[in-house]
This record gives structure tokens, sequence and C-alpha cells, in this order.
């Protein structure tokens, strides 16, 4: 009777047993592999290459251009990192150039582009230029500088191109414009001379540059002489940096003829290397009077041109 129970619970063990297998994976399929037939080990999964962010595009340029215009100015283009920057290159200019002289001014500012280390000299260098050579040009770009102008002195030649190799070195291409010229003025003398003496609201007002106090001091008395001080308007300022010509010894005599009683209202302008007169005189011998006053002008190169009415 116990072997025979004990056979009992043998076989219930085994029921138990394949019920537990069938019901882990009733759909499963076991293959036996074949004797001598070996089993690949799965492959490797590869991990994945970190992406790397793109990097930032690079900040575009500053740069930067001084060159002369054709009616006695500078122009200053460029594009630069700030408001200082602008204004302590407008302010270098100006102050190096003579009165006459205009400022065409067309830079811009962005804080977006590159600070490069030039940019903090680069003011300092434009008032060597402007103050040193005639026709002075200045164009720096991210691997471009380039400077030129025309000088008789050839000590602020040499000052000029010393700053712009050192501030410049790292840059691939330089070029440089600077030229001695014998035949061309020191920079004190680099300016044209431009006057204007004409009506205006009732008075005659003298603008433009002289280059001595004293020129200007016989200018206007010989112009107080021949209108009075109430009908003269002194706009006149001195600039070392005219030109000063020789026959500007003549122009205090020529102000009192031009500005005599008989004639009527006058106008003087000096400009491009041009006297022009323009009014009206009471005959033509007052007329070649003052057209003779100005040979030393014309002996010197400069223009005269007769603009002048015969009222009789």
């Amino acid at each position: 009777m116990n072997r025979f129970r004990s056979f009992l619970i043998a076989a219930a063990a085994l029921f138990a047993t394949a019920l537990v297998l069938t019901v882990r994976d009733p759909h499963a399929v076991t293959t036996m592999p074949e004797p001598g037939v070996e089993i690949p080990e799965p492959a490797p999964v590869a991990a994945s290459a970190p992406v790397e962010a793109p990097a930032p595009p690079p900040a575009p340029p500053s740069w930067f251009e001084l060159k002369p215009g054709s009616d006695l100015s500078f122009i200053l283009t460029g594009t630069v990192p700030s408001e200082e920057t602008k204004s302590a290159l407008l302010a270098s200019t100006r102050s190096a150039a003579p009165e006459l002289v205009k400022l065409h001014e067309k830079i811009e500012v962005n804080p977006a582009v590159a600070s490069p280390p030039w940019i903090a000299a680069l003011p300092d260098l434009i008032g060597t230029l402007v103050a040193g050579v005639q026709e002075p040009e200045l164009r720096i770009e991210r691997a471009l500088a380039r400077v030129g102008g025309i000088s008789g002195d050839k000590e602020a030649l040499s000052e000029i191109r010393g700053r712009f190799e050192a501030l410049f070195a790292d840059h691939a291409k330089r070029e440089d414009g600077l030229r001695y010229d014998v035949a061309r003025p020191t920079p004190e003398t680099r300016m044209p001379l431009v006057l204007y003496l004409g009506p205006l609201e009732g008075k005659y007002s003298f603008e433009g540059s002289l280059p001595t106090a004293g020129q200007r001091k016989a200018v206007r008395e010989a112009a107080v002489a021949a209108v009075g001080e109430a009908r003269f308007a002194d706009h006149l300022r001195v600039s070392p940096g005219t030109v000063d010509e020789a026959w500007l010894a003549i122009l205090p005599d020529f102000i009192q003829g031009l500005l005599d009683e008989k004639n009527g209202a006058m106008e003087l302008i000096i400009v491009d290397r041009t006297v022009t007169l323009k009014g009206d005189v009471p005959d033509e011998a007052a007329k070649k009077k003052l057209l003779e006053l100005l040979a030393p002008a014309r002996e010197a190169g400069y223009a005269v041109v007769d603009g002048m009415n015969v009222k009789g």
C-alpha cells in the first residue's frame, strides 16, 4: 500500500513539472542543435557616437576706410563694434584736419562685429596720418591693410610708416602707398586756399581760413576801413594748415579796392586755385585796376575769372 502511494506521489510530481513547462511558453519550439554544430555568438551592438553641436559662425570683421573727397573733404566709412570707437575715429580725424575740411561720415556701428587688437590704436594712427601728409588714405580689412599719402617731409613719412607696419604686422597683405615728393609742401601747407567775401544781410561777410594771424588782422583792418565796423562780419579763421601763398601780401589792398564805395555789391571767391570776381563797377578803369592788382596771383598759377559788370 505504501509502495503504491509513493508511486502516485512521484507520478503527480512529474505531471506538475510538465504542466509548468507548458504554461511558461506554450508556443515555444525547442530545436536542439545537431551534433558538432556550433551556435554563433550574437553580434555586439555598437554604441551611438555623440552628436557634436555645430560651431557658432565667426563674427563678421570690423573694417575702416579714410579717403579724400573731391570737395575739400574726407570720407570715412566702415563698420565698428561700438559708438565709442566711432566717436574716437571721428574726433581724431577732425582734430588733425584743417578747419575747412568737411567730414562725410558713413561709419556703421554693429556690436556683433569682431573687435581686433588694432582698432584701439587706430585713432592715433589716423591723427598722425591726416596731420602728416596730403591726400591721406587708409583702408583696414580682415587681411588687408593699406596706407597712402604724399609729403615732402621724410621724417613724417617715416613715423607714419613705422606705426603702420607695427600695428598691422599680422595682416596677410600690407600695401604702402606713402610717397615722398620734394615738390609737395610740408604738412603745414597741405590745404588749398579757400576764401569768400560777399554781401550777406546788409553786411560784407568774410569766410575761410588764412595761414597766419597777421594776415587775418591785415585783411580785417582793410575791410573795416572800406565799409566800417558795423558793415563787416568777420568769420575768418587762422589755420596753419592752409597754404601760405606769397601773393596774399596784396590781399589787404585788393580788399579795399574791391569794397570801394563807388562799386556796387561785390564778391570775391577763391577756391581750386581760382580767383573769381563778381559785382558792379562804375567803369572800365575800375575794373582794370582790380584785375591788375591780381597779377601776383596769376603769376603764382591762379586763374582769374572776371565776372564783373560795368555800370556806366
